[in-house]
């Protein structure tokens, strides 16, 4: 295998087969897979029936799923469906994915359920020591041992929740634009108009409900969002800087330095050079 891509699969552990299993469902594999920068992957779906949940533990990346993109780092959480086409591009090296897959009856039905967004952060970091519990098992493969995987496995599924209650904002339609401007900050089109016309709102009552509780325009919000996204990204990964502009939603690369300058008083390369020498002075002092 390429040493750009590590994958450690622990499928056939002692699991059961679906023939041997009468559980709501039962763990397909298990394992991590740890990406260096620029690499991609695709998944067809055809090879894929069964449910994916994973959590990001360093580095950063990207999930593609039905022509959306997803940034992953450290602590976010991902979840596929069976059948579902989906790919891989990492942003920085290293970057490392622990993953279970499941399947049965109620696989899906029972992942839905719970009705999280695709990806979200966990507020707690990964549990490692649940993940070895797939990854390491030493029992035989009888119905009660699958039976507690079956509960380690909603164990998991419930600590990816972790900032699920925390929505973007109390008030509903205010949340919902919020989350779908998260979706888009890399359309370059972003903006009031845009917003209104795909939510079907009028530009003045989606201005003035978004203002009144949030006590800043649209636009600002916007912006804000765009800049915070661009610094993750400058800090956290090598991409070249063009690249970082268009992830958020700037084709020209004066506006996206502007938007830099007037957060940081730097542009994005000062930015850039003056978080890697602190890294660099971190690692000689460790």
């Amino acid at each position: 295998m390429s040493k750009a891509l590590q994958v450690e699969t622990h499928k056939g552990c002692g699991f059961l087969t679906p023939q041997q299993s009468s559980l709501p469902f039962y763990i397909v594999d298990a394992g991590t897979s740890v990406f260096q920068k620029d690499v991609s992957t695709t998944s067809s779906g055809i090879f894929k029936d069964f449910v994916e949940i994973m959590w990001c533990t360093q580095g950063c990346g990207e999930v593609i799923l039905q022509e959306k993109r997803w940034t992953l780092s450290e602590n976010d959480t991902f979840f596929y469906l069976p059948l579902e086409d989906h790919a891989f591009h990492s942003l920085s090296d290293n970057w490392t994915l622990y993953w279970v897959c499941f399947n049965g009856p109620l696989a899906e039905a029972i992942m839905c359920s719970y009705r999280y967004p695709r990806c979200q952060h966990a507020s707690e970091s990964c549990p490692l020591a649940l993940f070895e519990e797939f990854f390491y098992r030493k029992e035989p493969t009888d119905p009660s041992a699958s039976a507690l995987l079956c509960s380690k496995t909603l164990e998991l599924i419930a600590r990816m929740s972790g900032n699920r209650p925390k929505r973007l904002h109390p008030d509903r339609e205010v949340d919902h634009v919020m989350n779908f401007i998260q979706k888009n900050l890399s359309n370059p089109d972003l903006s009031l108009d845009f917003v209104a016309s795909a939510l079907d709102i009028s530009k003045s009552t989606l201005q003035k409900h978004f203002f009144r509780h949030t006590k800043i325009s649209l636009g600002e919000y916007i912006r804000n969002e765009r800049f915070q996204r661009a610094i993750a990204l400058l800090q956290n990964t090598d991409l070249p800087i063009q690249e970082v502009a268009r992830e958020v939603g700037y084709l020209l690369l004066p506006s996206f330095s502007r938007l830099i300058r007037r957060g940081t008083g730097r542009s994005p390369l000062e930015l850039r050079q003056k978080n890697n020498q602190s890294t660099f002075r971190l690692s000689e002092n460790q």
